[in-house]
């Protein structure tokens, strides 16, 4: 069967979601199916590494109306009224007309290409009034609706407004964590039966290396607490993290450093300004965002890992840094709970004080870190990208 790959990818700075999208796509490529993939939306000098047909859609809406003067006319005004008695009038007249526009846009010049037995979105758009057989969702977090306050408007609006009529028409909904599965079921009244639980993986590229060549080419020459943050935003709770690190210090009597990675998506001046204040003051070390190959030793280097955010889908840097040997701290939040099992040290709550707490123990107690650095490596290993991918396959297989 032909399956279309929605992707989520706009470049080649990957996050959480991208590596989700390329890992898969990595063992797709490797593995013996029946399925004929192609990316839509995909970077193209990403797209030369991968065996599959690439196609690059625009969102735009400025071909809409001309689709009224040909034969797509009928098909046009269904989807319309598919749309009206879907979503209603319940949203605002501008989101309403918008989310309307953009949508039958992107779906009309999807069907310009050769139709697909799979659809498959990746990321949070899935195209309404596309006419695939079957259409997939892969929902990374509902973070917006669960805790609004750490998300910009926009984003909280879509995902309450136009996201739940998207998933209506989907036959399956990928799950990366309990958590989320839960979330979904809650917030969109979607039945557990529709809801699949694939896990994420950790890349076989993980593991304890020498990490002294990178640790010389970023400048890092002192004992240093990695917080790999990967967007820095702010659910990812920096300032608790600064301020822990700032007061571990004060308490072992030691010169560590907080080295931070991450890129940044949306401008939040707040927490650029605390990063700021803390390289400022010699605590902080910031990378922004640093190449997949210097992460390993990057883990590697590490006294320990902490990832004390506030809300996550699941947390992959938490595999990546137990499948480097390097103990890692991190909230108690039910995804974190999920990934991290028994071999994550978990933080009384994410405060600075108990953050500074995990921080103090996983260094000063070697007993402790010896035992969280055993069961993360075994941990680890039980999640693996090719059983990730070969779950997707079964999904793909149940729909034929």
């Amino acid at each position: 069967m032909r399956v279309d790959l929605i992707t989520p990818i706009s470049s080649a700075e990957f996050a959480g979601v991208e590596k989700f999208a390329v890992n898969i796509l990595r063992h797709f490529a490797e593995m013996k199916t029946h399925h004929v993939f192609r990316l839509i939306n995909f970077p193209p000098s990403l797209a030369a590494e991968y065996p599959f047909e690439n196609r690059l859609i625009s969102y735009s809406s400025k071909d809409v109306f001309g689709y009224l003067l040909s034969r797509r006319a009928p098909h046009l005004l269904h989807s319309s009224l598919v749309y009206l008695g879907v979503a209603g009038f319940r949203n605002s007249m501008r989101d309403f007309i918008s989310g309307y526009l953009r949508q039958l846009g992107y779906s009309l010049r999807l069907e310009d290409i050769d139709g697909s037995e799979i659809m498959h979105a990746l990321t949070h758009f899935i195209p309404r009034f596309v006419r695939a057989k079957h259409v997939l969702a892969t929902v990374h977090d509902l973070g917006p609706l669960r805790m609004p306050h750490l998300y910009p408007r926009s984003y909280v609006r879509y995902m309450k407004r136009e996201f739940p009529w998207q998933l209506k028409i989907c036959d399956r909904i990928v799950v990366e964590s309990p958590a989320t599965l839960e979330d979904v079921h809650e917030f969109y009244d979607i039945p557990r039966e529709r809801l699949v639980l694939i896990p994420l993986g950790v890349d076989d590229s993980f593991k304890r290396v020498d990490s002294r060549a990178v640790l010389q080419k970023h400048g890092i020459g002192t004992p240093y607490i990695f917080y790999p943050i990967g967007t820095i935003e702010p659910r990812k709770n920096v300032e608790a993290v600064i301020k822990a690190v700032h007061n571990a210090r004060e308490r072992l009597g030691t010169s560590h450093v907080l080295v931070l990675t991450g890129r940044t998506l949306i401008q939040y001046p707040d927490v650029e300004r605390v990063v700021e204040k803390g390289v400022a003051s010699g605590i902080v070390r910031s990378l922004g965002y640093v190449a997949q190959d210097d992460m390993s030793p990057l883990y590697s280097g590490a006294e320990l890992v902490v990832y004390p955010s506030i809300f996550e889908g699941f947390g992959l840097p938490i595999l990546e840094s137990m499948a480097c040997g390097t103990p890692v701290a991190v909230s108690r939040i039910k995804a974190h709970e999920f990934v991290g099992g028994d071999a994550a040290y978990f933080l009384r709550d994410t405060t600075s004080e108990s953050i500074a707490e995990g921080i103090t123990s996983l260094i000063t107690d070697q007993q402790l870190r010896h035992r969280l650095v055993e069961k993360g490596l075994k941990r680890a290993a039980s999640f693996s990208w090719e059983q990730t991918a070969k779950r997707m396959l079964d999904v793909y297989d149940s729909l034929a």
